[in-house]
Order: C-alpha cells, then structure tokens, then sequence
C-alpha cells in the first residue's frame, strides 16, 4: 500500500510575521506542507502550479481587498478558510454567501484555531455523515453544509431508511436527525440507533422547529449527543458539529490506544515465558541434581532464583489475561460444573501459600452446587480471591470460604481477617494495575490486576461479584453465578 501523499496547504497572507508563524505551526504541529503568498497575483499562480489540499486566505491583501482571492481558491474546488480581522455583520454574510468552509477571526487565539481546523478537515476527510429529514430542502442544504467539511454525506427522509443504511454501513461518523420524520419520529430512531451503535461509535445531533415540547431533553435522554433547534445560524450547527466531531474522533483513538496496549502487553508477556520456564527448569534441576556441591549460600540463591522466577511467570500470567479480557478475545468455554467441589480443589491448592503464613482455611460447603461455567475460568476467580486474602491476611488469622444457592445463581465467597480496605477506595478495587494502600504483609509481590481479572470474568458469565468490608475488621469478596449463563 502505498503512503499518503503530505497535504500541501497553501497561506495566502500578506503579513510576513503571520505567514512566517502559520507555515512554522502547521509544518511542525501537523507535519503538513505550507508555503506562503502575499498576494492575489502570486496566489493565482500557486494555484495554477501546485497541488493543495486547502487554502488559508486574508480578505485584505495589497493587490486586493475585496475578498476576491476567496473566489480564486474556490475557482480551484478547494477548501477555503478565511483569516480575517474584520468580522462587520456585512463581512459575515458576504463570507456565509460563498461556500468557505469557515472562517477564524485574527485574536490571540487564531493560529491554534487554525492548525485545529486544518488538521480536522484532515482527519475527517472522507469519513461520512448521515442527514435523516423528510424536507427535500433541508436535506440539501445540511449535505451541502456538511460536506464543506469534506464529509461524504448521505441523505434519507425516514428512519427505516436510516436504519438499513446504518445496518449495512457500520462507518458512519456523524448522523443528523430531524424530529418530525414520517413513521417513527427522530427519538424513537434515536432509540433505535443506540441499540447498536454506542455513543464512542456514532455521533447524533437531533434538529426540530417543533416547539411543543422539551425535545432536547428527550433527544439528549436517549442518547443523542446535541440538539439544534431549527431555524439555527450555520456556525451555531458548525460549532456543534466540530465538539461533536472531536469527541468521537478522541474516543476513537482512545480505543485505538487501548488496543495497541493489550496487543502489546500480550506479545511482551508471551515473550517473556519460555526464557522465565527456561530459568525456573534450570534452577529446579540444579537443586534436584547438584544439591550436594552447593554450600548452604549457595542453595538460597539458586531457591531465591526460582521463587522469583515464579513470580513472574505469575505476573506474566496476570499480564496475558487483563490482555485478552479487555481486547474483547475472552473465550469461554461452559458446561454443568459443581462450584462446591471445585471450590474445595482451589482451596486445597491454596494450603501450602496459607500454611507459609499459619493462616487456617476453613471451608463451609453446601452438597453439590452445579452451575454453567467455564470451569478454568472460574478456578481462576477462587484462585485469585484466595491468594488476595492471603496475602493481604496476617499471620495466624483465618479464612473462611462458603458457598451456597441462592434464588437462580450459585454463590461463593472468601473473606479474611485483614486490614479491611478504605472506603475511599473501594471504586479502585477491580481496576487494572491499580494497588490500594494496603500492602501484602509478608512481601509478596502484587500486580494490581487480580481484582480486574476477577470481575472481568464473573461479568463474562453475566454474574456480579460484590465487596463488604470495615477498616481494621477484614474484607469479604461475594461472587453470584446464573445457574445457566449464557456463555
């Protein structure tokens, strides 16, 4: 695949200084290509000879001042924003009557404006926009307005039609939607678009002339992100429409960057294993075989080599999975599972970390309690409740482990005698890489994504797992299964 060409954009501009300051903001802040001009003669010719992705164009140059080099540019079919710092009600509305894209008023502020408004035109060049109005007019005059912004706009006048389009095409940017359309009206389309594009997804203004009723609360309530009441200014619905723009743009990337993390914390993590297995193999075979040629110092290092090595394959393990849980590739694979018995397993895997520290557990378990789980997942969930509470558990204290049916779910829990966790923060529990103040009173190593782990997995099965403690008094961690989740 080839590389896309740098846009090249052109400064029409006779102040030397600004031009100097625009062609510097927009090479260094968007990486793009600027060269300046002074006047409409040296613009026209720029515009004969180059290739430009956009114009940025002072009303008042020397050789003109009656903005005809906006005509010049858009002669071109380009992109015009008009610098200026006459902003007269006539300046307005001769600049609204030619088709600019916009224009930026000359303050402190204008240079930051216009780098933000040539790189948005930019990134959404292309991206397409959905217009549902049952006025032929109004729809022609919003696609109009909305592809002055190089949007690919597509107009329908009724929600199914909407709605099949948003089917087939899930791209779509932005979709304005007027109230009165006929069959379903805007907010019942509105509903029915966000039951399947989320708010990071789709952007929605809703439009109305119907005065009757608070339509921009029942837009806003069901999901819309905006609402313009008609008849509105065009830089009122611009205004709107960049907000609106960038936050979907922004939340885009955001998920963008989290997939990158979780690909790159599971190629790291699954890097790593082999050579840590490599070095906790190697450590155990000399223990086994060359126990009686190591001094006593000698032994603790080669033990304190694998303690470590097993802490990072744990880490390692923790790492793996917050990576494939939160990229949306967690596979469950469910059948009947006796939670009771499987509860007694876990905990007899736990005994030796438990014994280590003289903490008791004790296990209250019900006759057999069959739910439909992944059985290694869930395993996973008791694991990683068990050795939070023994960790964060003093010596010679107690867990107690239950579990029992309840209504339509399975229910299990473990709590323990420690510090218990501070109501401040509760609402850090159970996300990634966090750590609470509370640390794990023999040393062990905690990577913040036990917890995380834990709901992430149970939400999986469509279960809820909840936490009661008191400072100075213990924590207890409550799981609740559906008999048959659908998993």
């Amino acid at each position: 695949m080839k590389p896309m060409p740098v846009p090249n954009i052109l400064v029409i501009e006779d102040s030397k200084s600004v031009q100097a300051e625009l062609v510097r903001r927009i090479e260094k802040d968007l990486r793009f290509n600027a060269q300046a001009v002074g006047t409409l003669a040296a613009a026209r010719t720029a515009l004969a000879e180059g290739e430009w992705f956009l114009a940025i164009v002072d009303l008042a140059l020397p050789d003109s001042d009656d903005g005809a080099v906006v005509d010049a540019v858009l002669e071109h079919g380009l992109p015009c924003l008009v610098f200026t710092s006459d902003i007269t009600q006539e300046t307005r509305q001769r600049i609204l009557a030619k088709s600019v894209t916009d224009y930026v008023v000359k303050n402190r502020h204008a240079v930051d404006n216009l780098v933000t408004a040539v790189g948005r035109l930019h990134r959404i060049r292309g991206r397409k926009a959905l217009v549902v109005d049952d006025s032929r007019s109004m729809r022609r005059y919003l696609k109009n307005l909305l592809s002055l912004h190089l949007l690919d706009v597509v107009t329908v006048e009724s929600g199914e039609q909407a709605l099949a389009l948003l089917q087939e095409d899930p791209h779509f940017l932005l979709a304005v939607v007027d109230y009165e359309l006929d069959g379903m009206d805007g907010v019942e389309l509105t509903v029915k678009i966000r039951a399947r594009r989320e708010l990071k997804d789709l952007g929605i203004i809703g439009i109305s002339s119907f005065s009757g009723e608070p339509l921009s609360v029942r837009f806003i309530k069901n999901g819309a992100n905006d609402f313009l009441r008609k008849p509105f200014e065009r830089e009122e619905f611009q205004a709107r429409m960049f907000q609106l723009v960038d936050t979907v743009e922004r939340q885009r990337r955001l998920r963008e960057l989290d997939e990158i993390k979780n690909r790159l914390l599971g190629m790291a993590a699954h890097d790593l294993r082999n050579p840590i297995n490599a070095v906790n193999g190697f450590a155990g075979i000399l223990l086994q075989t060359a126990k009686s040629a190591l001094d006593e110092n000698q032994q603790k290092m080669l033990e304190y080599i694998q303690l470590a090595g097993w802490q990072m394959n744990a880490l390692v393990s923790d790492l793996l999975d917050i990576s494939v849980i939160e990229s949306g590739r967690l596979e469950l694979c469910c059948q009947q599972e006796d939670i009771a018995s499987l509860m007694v397993e876990r905990v007899d895997m736990a005994q030796l970390m438990a014994g280590d520290k003289n903490i008791e557990i004790r296990i209250d378990r019900n006759e057999a309690l069959s739910a439909n789980v992944d059985r290694r997942r869930i395993g996973q969930v008791i694991d990683n409740l068990l050795t939070n509470a023994i960790k964060f558990s003093s010596p010679d204290t107690l867990v107690s482990v239950e579990s029992w049916s309840e209504d339509e779910n399975v229910c299990f829990q473990v709590r323990d005698q420690g510090p218990g966790i501070p109501s401040t923060e509760r609402d850090k529990l159970f996300v990634s890489f966090q750590k609470l103040t509370n640390r794990p009173t023999a040393g062990e190593v905690s990577t913040g994504l036990g917890l995380a782990i834990v709901k992430k997995i149970v939400e999986a099965h469509q279960g809820r797992v909840q936490v009661e403690s008191e400072r100075g008094k213990g924590t207890c961690f409550r799981v609740c299964l559906p008999l048959q989740s659908h998993c």
